[in-house]
């Protein structure tokens, strides 16, 4: 898709709402966004958040973004959904009488107020913090966004020009690869193969680190439709090695399901991420679909 446009929930956005590309994605997948958020000290403090949308949440989400990239075409004649059009009419109107130096719509216009309320960082109950904030907080979503466009990036060396021997991701190496080559260009310190220290007699690899973030990396390639349904206990086993690795600070599983085998991404990214404890080590594990 030219000039910037992208695909999701099975609607074409074009490259006006770009900005908006990433959260769509996620949710897509996971369920979740994820944004950098400077909560009070009670409600988390500031840091890296996964926010959670419900099913309701997430459709209100989508439609206000297909009305928005609408409306950013040709206004609110050019949105289709007639009735968000009036809604967000009502909602812009009603800004321009609180303060008379707004002009026109803005996305939380069409967005709706509960929508509007998670994604500005208003709703604490709906924010899971991922990482606190420090010098180096922009690595996690870094990592986190590049993992996500994984996808569309690979393209451009699987589908080449006539003659041109593609790059193909037929295995769990080929996408570790593959991300390796996409955050090298960003990250310096990034390794792979790294090993944890040896626990009764045995360690465990791990498939990329970044130690100066303290963050580890964990790829997973879906075979087949029987080996999706065995991931989760993978990673529930590889999650028990990776506390006694110096660098383990957050845990990112990467599962690359091109083939859509994986029932249910969302109930799989949210079962498996969160905070762990294990042999007093604390760590937070982050699960994406890609």
């Amino acid at each position: 898709m030219s000039n910037g446009g992208f695909s999701a929930f099975g609607h074409d956005f074009s490259g006006l709402v770009s900005h908006w590309r990433q959260d769509l994605r996620d949710l897509e997948r996971e369920g979740v966004t994820y944004g950098d958020l400077y909560f009070d000290e009670e409600q988390g403090g500031p840091g890296t958040y996964r926010l959670s949308f419900s099913p309701a949440e997430i459709y209100q989400y989508v439609r206000g973004i297909v009305g928005w990239d609408q409306y950013l075409d040709g206004g609110f004649e050019a949105v289709a959904d007639r009735a968000l059009a009036k809604e967000a009419a009502a909602s812009a109107s009603d800004r321009k009488r609180r303060n008379p130096d707004f002009e026109g719509a803005c996305a939380a216009d069409f967005l709706g107020e509960d929508v509007e309320e998670i994604v500005s960082g208003w709703r604490p109950d709906k924010a899971q913090r991922v990482r606190a904030a420090d010098p180096h907080q922009d690595a996690l979503l870094g990592v986190l966004h590049i993992a996500s466009s994984l996808p569309t990036s690979v393209r451009s060396i699987t589908d080449r020009a006539k003659g041109a021997v593609p790059f193909e991701l037929a295995s769990e190496r080929d996408v570790q690869d593959a991300l390796f080559f996409a955050l090298r260009s960003s990250i310096e310190d990034i390794r792979t193969e790294e090993w944890t220290p040896s626990s009764a007699g045995s360690s465990k690899r791990i498939d990329l680190a970044i130690p100066s973030e303290r963050i580890l990396i964990e790829v997973k390639y879906v075979r087949s439709a029987s080996h999706a349904r065995s991931v989760p206990n993978e990673l529930k086993v590889d999650f028990e090695s990776y506390h006694s690795h110096p660098a383990c600070g957050t845990v990112v599983a990467i599962i690359w399901d091109a083939d859509r085998r994986i029932a249910d991404p969302a109930a799989l990214c949210r079962d498996l991420s969160g905070p762990r404890v294990k042999a007093e080590k604390s760590f937070e594990v982050i699960v994406k679909v890609i």
